[in-house]
């Protein structure tokens, strides 16, 4: 088997423009079409629903957007810290591009980063203006979008990913404070913690393994829940007891490839605990990593979630309570192994 991972961190910093909350705000003003009262003063107002567009392999999840005026596929990526083009993008659009001297680190290890130079992008109704974004020297082959976006724009906002039903939803909060519950589609929605450790736009939060407590952070940019290696040992897994069948390699950001193999554990995410759940290993250097586990599109898509960030929160229910939302007729997709409360 085989899994490619497109989330990527950035070694040194580069062009991390605050576009989307501008953009935000005149949204507001547009299209305060869905609300939600969550608590006395608190309106949740949603602004814009954008269809998902999933990959022909189911690998990736991205929305349709703009380069200069002309169509552009956007990879939704809240594993990549910044926003960045794909080689691809600087042909299609006949983009400039310039040296720099920063690299980005991705699942298929480090990779040289130029600079170029967008005259607008846009996601739905945001336009970002004029834009310098970084380049990607070194992408894993079939990764056929023009821009990956990553956190740095998407967690400006407050959405909603729906994978059963096909969209992701933006919101605005006004006056709603942290006690207030925004978890508007589900009475019994779970919340946990986010945080944003040395000024990663990446939110982290913590799961169970195995009952051992781990960093993490949710990518889409990730087809499936992976652990890294050293984390991997503290929680009792090992490679020698895995058998041949549950092994593969993997790659993303950069030209190498990783060698990773599957395992069953028990994944606990705030109150919910999940049995049997298929995650991968990746025999990668955690060494430059401040996460231990990604939270993949497998996890997503047994649930609903909502990227509270003007909480520090992080929403969530199972696809099958998320289902009985009058939103959409569409049948969720099964989770992993049914999940106790």
């Amino acid at each position: 088997m085989r899994s490619d991972q497109a989330g990527l961190a950035v070694i040194a910093p580069l062009f991390r423009p605050a576009v989307m909350a501008a953009a935000l705000a005149v949204a507001t003003l547009l299209a305060p079409a869905l609300s939600a009262r969550a608590a006395p003063g608190c309106e949740y107002a949603g602004l814009q629903e954008l269809p998902l567009e999933p990959s022909p392999n189911g690998h990736y999840i991205g929305v349709a957007g703009t380069i200069n005026q002309q169509p552009a596929r956007l990879l939704l990526d809240t594993g990549a810290s910044v926003t960045v083009l794909t080689p691809q993008a600087v042909d299609n659009f006949k983009l400039a591009r310039r040296a720099t001297d920063v690299s980005v680190e991705g699942a298929g290890g480090v990779s040289r980063l130029y600079r170029s130079t967008v005259q607008n992008m846009t996601i739905g109704p945001f336009n970002t203006g004029r834009l310098m974004l970084g380049v990607v020297k070194d992408m894993a082959p079939g990764l056929n979008y023009d821009v990956i976006v990553g956190s740095d724009l998407w967690m400006q906002a407050d959405f909603e990913i729906n994978m059963a039903e096909h969209w992701v939803r933006f919101f605005r909060a006004v006056g709603c404070d942290a006690t207030a519950f925004l978890g508007y589609w589900d009475p019994a929605a779970k919340s946990v913690p986010l945080a944003y450790p040395y000024g990663d736009p990446r939110p982290h939060l913590k799961v169970r393994v195995n009952g051992t407590e781990l960093d993490a952070i949710i990518d889409t940019g990730a087809p499936v829940t992976m652990v890294f290696s050293r984390a991997a040992q503290r929680i009792g897994l090992h490679p020698a007891d895995q058998s041949q069948a549950t092994r593969g390699e993997g790659g993303g950001i950069g030209e190498n490839r990783y060698q990773h193999y599957e395992a069953s554990v028990t994944l606990q995410v705030g109150s919910e605990s999940t049995p049997r759940t298929r995650l991968v290993v990746a025999d990668t250097d955690g060494a430059t990593r401040d996460y231990e586990l990604l939270l993949g599109l497998d996890w997503l898509r047994s649930h609903r979630v909502l990227f509270a960030n003007s909480q520090r929160k992080l929403y969530f229910s199972a696809s099958a309570s998320a289902a009985a939302v009058p939103a959409s007729a569409s049948a969720p997709l099964p989770a992993p192994a049914p999940a106790t409360q």
